[in-house]
């Protein structure tokens, strides 16, 4: 039967004035583009998070209500509702970095910014990093050789050669670690063999 017969034709056709395929190129096109503008946010949120790390942070000093002084890095600041009579109200306090493990027992302190009487940034303020008990946070008001000579910490070649004679202990600590790592190995070999 002649008049039953379907027509078919086709989606895309190469006569409707688009060449066969230019729909499928563009969405192709879009899609990476859509792709490259999604990597450069996420590289972008990335490298401003980072810089965080990388830059150095100011050093703060507080002097509290209580006479004392604090000194460390702000690292957080955050709202706690407090019962004054039959209300409440929201007062603020702020987390620092006090570092100074060995001598106060936590790397962090929270203060209650109504204690806060002064906050400053002093420049002579340091920050010293180390390997053990974290971070070390004061004023460097002298320094000694290893043979325990004192150096004028305005004479840069002098703090050059106490750093260097630091770094030098740092390798010669680190090669020592090596040795005893490679004297404990067979012990550990030999354990386990006789605990087996």
């Amino acid at each position: 039967m002649r008049g039953s017969d379907v027509i078919r034709t086709p989606l895309v056709s190469s006569r409707s004035g688009l060449p066969s395929g230019t729909a499928g190129v563009w969405t192709t096109a879009l899609a990476t583009l859509t792709v490259l503008l999604m990597l450069a946010a996420l590289l972008w949120i990335v490298a401003v998070n980072a810089f965080g790390w990388f830059w150095p942070a100011r050093v703060t000093e507080l002097d509290l209500a209580d006479g004392s002084t604090v000194i460390g890095i702000v690292v957080a600041r955050e709202e706690r509702p407090v019962e004054n009579g039959d209300r409440q109200v929201v007062q603020h306090r702020i987390q620092l970095k006090t570092g100074n493990r060995e001598l106060t027992g936590a790397d962090f302190r929270w203060v209650d910014e109504s204690e806060v009487l002064n906050r400053s940034t002093p420049s002579d303020l340091v920050r010293l990093v180390r390997t053990e008990y974290g971070d070390a946070f004061g004023r460097i008001i002298a320094a000694r050789s290893l043979a325990g000579d004192d150096i004028d910490i305005g004479d840069s070649g002098a703090v050059a050669d106490l750093l260097a004679a630091g770094a030098e202990l740092r390798a010669e600590r680190k090669r020592l670690e090596t040795r005893l790592s490679d004297v404990r190995h067979p012990l550990t070999e030999y354990r386990d063999i006789d605990g087996a």
